[in-house]
């Protein structure tokens, strides 16, 4: 046993030592990494010196994590981007903001933040040796087994559904791992006393509180992790609807933006203030921007939407060095030949919302949802009219220097020119209600570097 906390001790060193160095390489993914690793031996050396406070701590943990990506639930909505959100592969925010993100309406991380504390109360009461907590091993121990079959099932929607994996996520699953292996122990070492009935150790009739304990301790980190939730949801509406800051973002278009005529019409053709939107039917921050932006329009008949397809991936987007989103060339495809059909925003509205549903037969689904030609729309799926439409709306976007999505140019605050928007929608409403009421407009600054996401 000595040898293994040793063994452990010095892996945790030796992986916040890696954590370190690679974090001042630059190298965000080994950092991650290493510090995930780092944080599982520091728990699992703990449980085997000290099996109650190791079960304290390794709950903490996984509440922190929990907390962290609660908060990003909806930060990543104001556009902001967690750090484990790395690459296609690893996405941290595809991840947290797919649909299987909320459970009730209610974000899983918040759930997870709820059950973590539970554990934590239970574990701490068993260990301080708190009268009417002898049993509190065995209700951590099915609380353990239900935590890592959860996590089995999302690591299935992550692969399958998702396409995506979040690196805290992972470091949860480990947390559950070794939550399971800790419960075990204790059962074990309370072996000598008689094992207790299921139900009435549930519900508290078998003489044991753990059980009620853990129950009002998880309802209470909800009710306060709630309160929290929406706090932080409330304050970016705020800022986002004040009404006396004036949005920044506002540049020069770097080359000419192209307007053929053939693109999606959201709105008036005619109308004075021109949106054009390049983006992805992968991308979430897309499917709400477009949201809202059509939702503000319905209300504004004098702006009008523009879109413009720019696939996340090398596929076809030459633009583009990774295969990146596997599923957003077909879905840009199956867009155009909508469009061809007069039913682009129907088909779009339901690509947005069904991400994560994007397989060949889901669009031939989807296609059937809004009632298209469907021999006309599989031909069009089979020629290579959709691509060349797709590459007409990329190359438009490297004359304006677009590299990531959504990115947005807007026509009718400068005259005729263009000029490219970044920020979020309602602040971009605020300009256009600024120049509405003839009020001073910012002045339009140099593009930004290229490295801008």
């Amino acid at each position: 046993m000595h040898a293994l906390r040793l063994s452990l001790v010095i892996l945790a060193v030796l992986a916040a030592i890696g954590t370190v160095v690679a974090g001042a390489s630059g190298s965000t993914f080994a950092a991650l990494l290493l510090g995930i690793g780092a944080g599982w031996a520091v728990c699992a050396a703990v449980l085997s010196w000290d099996l109650g406070w190791g079960l304290v701590l390794t709950s903490l943990g996984g509440g922190g994590v929990s907390a962290y990506l609660l908060r990003q639930h909806v930060l990543v909505l104001d556009g902001g981007v967690s750090i484990c959100s790395i690459n296609q592969v690893f996405d941290c925010d595809a991840v947290n903001t797919s649909r299987w993100s909320e459970m009730f309406g209610i974000p899983v991380a918040l759930w997870g933040l709820a059950f973590y504390v539970a554990v934590a109360v239970g574990s701490a009461l068993w260990r301080l040796g708190r009268k009417g907590y002898r049993e509190a091993p065995w209700v951590l121990l099915l609380m353990a087994i239900g935590s890592l079959f959860y996590s089995l099932w999302l690591a299935w929607i992550s692969h399958f559904r998702i396409h995506s994996w979040c690196l805290f996520c992972i470091s949860m699953y480990g947390v559950n791992v070794l939550l399971l292996i800790g419960s075990c122990l204790a059962v074990r070492r309370e072996r000598q006393a008689p094992r207790p009935r299921l139900w009435p150790l549930l519900w508290g009739s078998a003489g044991d509180r753990t059980a009620r304990t853990v129950v009002l301790a998880g309802l209470a980190a909800l009710f306060v992790g709630g309160l929290s939730w929406q706090g932080l949801k409330q304050s970016i509406l705020a800022e986002a609807n004040a009404d006396d800051t004036l949005p920044i973002g506002i540049y020069t278009a770097p080359g000419p933006v192209e307007v053929s005529g053939f693109e999606p019409v959201f709105g008036k053709p005619d109308a004075p203030y021109m949106i054009v939107e390049w983006a992805d039917f992968q991308c979430p921050y897309c499917a709400r921007a477009s949201a809202e932006i059509k939702t503000y329009i319905q209300t504004h008949p004098d702006v009008q939407l523009r879109f413009k397809d720019y696939p996340i991936s090398s596929r076809c987007n030459p633009e583009v060095s990774s295969l990146g989103h596997r599923t957003s060339c077909d879905a840009s495809f199956a867009a155009k030949c909508a469009h061809a059909q007069g039913r682009f925003w129907e088909y779009a509205d339901l690509l947005m919302k069904n991400q994560a549903y994007q397989s060949p037969e889901d669009l031939r689904f989807i296609a059937g949802q809004i009632q298209l030609d469907m021999d006309a729309f599989q031909a069009c799926m089979g020629s290579d009219t959709p691509e060349r439409a797709v590459r007409v709306d990329v190359t438009a976007a490297a004359r304006v220097e677009v590299n990531a999505t959504p990115t947005f140019y807007v026509k009718g605050l400068y005259g005729d020119d263009f000029v490219q928007f970044r920020g979020r929608p309602e602040a971009l409403f605020r300009l256009l209600d600024t120049h509405r009421k003839g009020r001073p407009m910012p002045e339009p600054q140099p593009p930004p570097p290229d490295e801008w996401e």
